[in-house]
């Protein structure tokens, strides 16, 4: 049975904690849609650029060569998730990463 493992997201934006229920809500989650197996590509330019991204992966066994490992592909192949304000300046920054297709919107 394959075990669900997530890469790490321990803290969120500032800019989005602390806030009242009503004020956290212009913080939404944002679904990015990337070209085929370039979600860890994705995630490494904008991790790099700052902001906070969820994406989940799985545990599944691999065979290369004959020899049987463990590998961690993402959960949702395709998609990893953004948690931010999404305003004009930061949707063109988030756009501007290479392999992304698209920013899906807020769920």
């Amino acid at each position: 049975m394959p075990t669900i493992g997530m890469m790490p997201v321990e803290e969120r934006d500032e800019q989005c904690d602390g806030l009242p229920a009503e004020a956290a809500a212009a913080c939404p989650w944002y679904a990015l849609y990337t070209r085929s197996h370039c979600e860890y590509l994705v995630y490494e330019q904008l991790v790099a650029k700052g902001f906070d991204l969820f994406l989940p992966t799985i545990q599944v066994w691999s065979q290369r060569a004959g020899v049987r490992h463990r590998i961690a592909v993402p959960l949702f192949p395709g998609y990893l998730f953004l948690y931010s304000r999404v305003d004009s300046v930061i949707y063109l920054e988030v756009r501007q990463a290479r392999d992304l297709v698209r920013i899906l919107g807020q769920g």
